[in-house]
């Protein structure tokens, strides 16, 4: 059981890493976010591949950098859980 954790861990990472990458050189693809929440707005997301598929990447771009803001299930209630700080585990 402990390497099929492993390997799915393995390509779950190898979807984020995918994602970001493209992200990096399209940054127009994500979604335009509309969020009332000041520290929210400007935020995109995109979701990653199948079977990952209800993980959304939030992130901001400014036309030379990329921010990674967070990382989240899309079904969280997101306005909430994005204007809190991340938690640690």
């Amino acid at each position: 059981m402990r390497e099929a954790g492993e390997e799915l861990a393995r390509r779950f990472q190898q979807a984020v890493d995918s994602r970001l990458r493209l992200l990096s050189e399209q940054p127009g693809l994500g979604r335009l976010r509309r969020f009332n929440h000041p520290r929210l707005r400007g935020l995109r997301s995109f979701a990653l591949d199948p079977p990952f598929h209800r993980f959304l990447i939030f992130y901001r771009e400014d036309g030379t950098t990329l921010q990674a803001v967070r990382l989240m299930d899309g079904a969280r209630d997101l306005p909430r859980r994005l204007a809190e700080p991340p938690q640690t585990p």
